[in-house]
């Protein structure tokens, strides 16, 4: 079995055609991998909400790229003799320990690969939500089939941030949703965004520009994006 660290530039995921960023912090694979039929498992929920954004992305993803469903049904029967497959989603505070004292702590994940089952089990939401990214990540441009083993992670610093840019030109609501979701999929938890006069200021409209976002638009982004766990530090 082998194992990788986030120091590490040749690892046993990049060795075998998997591409996860940022690179987790511990990952132990032991050479083997699941099968397509991973896409058609059942989805179990352990103090997980079914509503939660984690669970409703995986579905989205699951739908859009492989036009497969996620069963929620507790009593889901398989056609097959066989056991039936599960993808668990847990959150089980002190599940990863992290040894950290800040917010990293919730952020932590780990990610168990059996050829019949995955389990990703976080300490909290926003560790569900990483723990799912590399799930998705590790999918991405395969066959369905995923790398056997455990995936162990929490990120280096607690606050990731990036600048987001405004001036010159005015974006619309589908592309600054856009850009929080790739954000999100590499992991930042903050954007710097630099608002100006792309901002309809209530007690100075003079200063908005044309199409500038309404104090209603700025909250539904500021929504978005921390069902997304990034927080939005604007100068406005």
């Amino acid at each position: 079995m082998g194992t990788e660290s986030a120091s590490g530039f040749v690892s046993d995921l990049r060795a075998r055609g998997y591409v996860v960023l940022p690179t987790p912090r511990q990952v132990e694979l032991d050479g083997g991998k699941t099968d397509a039929s991973f896409l058609d498992w059942n989805l179990t929920l352990t103090k997980v909400d079914k509503d939660d954004t984690t669970v409703q992305m995986l579905a989205g993803v699951f739908s859009a790229e492989f036009a497969m469903g996620l069963g929620l049904d507790d009593k889901f029967e398989d056609d097959s003799d066989g056991p039936v497959p599960e993808l668990g989603l847990a959150i089980r505070p002190g599940a990863v320990d992290t040894g950290t004292e800040d917010g990293r702590d919730e952020q932590a994940y780990r990610l168990d690969i059996a050829p019949a089952a995955v389990a990703l089990v976080a300490n909290a939401r926003p560790g569900l939500f990483y723990g799912a990214l590399t799930l998705l990540q590790l999918l991405d441009g395969k066959d369905g089939s995923l790398p056997t083993g455990r995936i162990v992670d929490w990120p280096e610093y607690e606050l990731r941030c990036i600048h987001w840019d405004t001036k010159h030109h005015q974006d619309r609501m589908e592309t600054i949703k856009r850009f929080l979701d790739q954000a999100a999929e590499f992991k930042i938890n903050a954007i710097l965004f630099e608002l100006e006069d792309k901002f309809a200021y209530p007690s100075h409209p003079i200063i908005g520009a044309p199409g500038a976002f309404t104090t209603e638009e700025m909250h539904d982004i500021v929504d978005y994006a921390l069902e997304r766990n990034i927080q939005i530090i604007s100068d406005a």
